[in-house]
């Protein structure tokens, strides 16, 4: 709203803090809700093996801006950047709504395990004709007509949103399962497999083997994830979700 209204950059950085402010203090108030245990221990290795997951997923943003201003030049970089900055807007939004069922996931042994798939996934698909609409309406009112490569950027990323929720829930999971080995590795192969279909289509254009990466990554970082989920699944108990509502 504040750079739709051409607001001065001090008051847009203002904005931006104060509802990232305002909404983080919600998720922590509702989470305080949710928490029924609470460990007075510290377990340092954990959160060690966290900080080294989070580090490599600030490296799996930071692959393909390497890649495009290396392989394509910095004009196309910047179409990128335009394109993923509104993808990285809703996948922030959904990942800090997911932290919200994340003290469920520690208190909780046993789910009902293929229910939260699909609620997750129906989630993705009301997010996703969420950013459509919002889109096809606000693009070039908030950017301008002359970035139209980045329209169609965007449009191409944004079935990706789709699988968003069910990614979050997925990392939420084996986070709290104590699986952070499993992620960083799972995330790294990904990279690699993605970094290698990149090299062999690079010489098919920019609109092609961008779209392509990113997908391909996304799809190698889930399909893992989620057949190890299954394959500790059980029948019994309700739907996390159910416990939010």
């Amino acid at each position: 709203m504040a750079i739709y209204l051409k607001m001065q950059l001090f008051w847009i950085i203002f904005a931006f803090l104060f509802a990232n402010i305002l909404i983080s203090g919600l998720f922590y108030f509702e989470v305080l809700k949710k928490i029924k245990e609470v460990s007075d221990g510290v377990d340092m290795k954990y959160g060690i093996s966290c900080t080294f997951q989070k580090l490599t997923y600030s490296f799996s943003d930071s692959i393909p801006v390497l890649l495009i201003s290396f392989v394509f030049g910095f004009e196309l970089l910047a179409v990128y950047q335009v394109a993923y900055f509104s993808i990285a807007l809703i996948s922030g939004l959904i990942a800090a709504l997911s932290t919200m069922y994340m003290p469920l996931l520690f208190k909780y042994k046993k789910l009902n395990y293929v229910k939260i798939i699909w609620q997750n996934l129906l989630l993705g698909l009301v997010f996703f004709v969420g950013f459509i609409v919002f889109i096809r309406i606000f693009f070039f009112t908030l950017y301008g007509n002359n970035y139209h490569e980045s329209y169609i950027l965007v449009k191409e990323f944004s079935f990706v949103i789709i699988l968003m929720p069910l990614k979050s829930f997925l990392f939420n999971f084996f986070t709290a399962k104590n699986r952070n080995n499993f992620l960083i590795i799972s995330n790294l192969m990904a990279n690699l497999a993605a970094l290698f279909i990149f090299y062999i289509t690079r010489k098919s254009g920019f609109f092609v083997s961008i779209p392509l990466y990113f997908y391909l990554f996304s799809a190698l970082v889930v399909v893992p994830l989620l057949v190890n989920y299954f394959l500790i699944a059980s029948r019994k108990t309700d739907s996390i979700l159910s416990e939010i509502n």
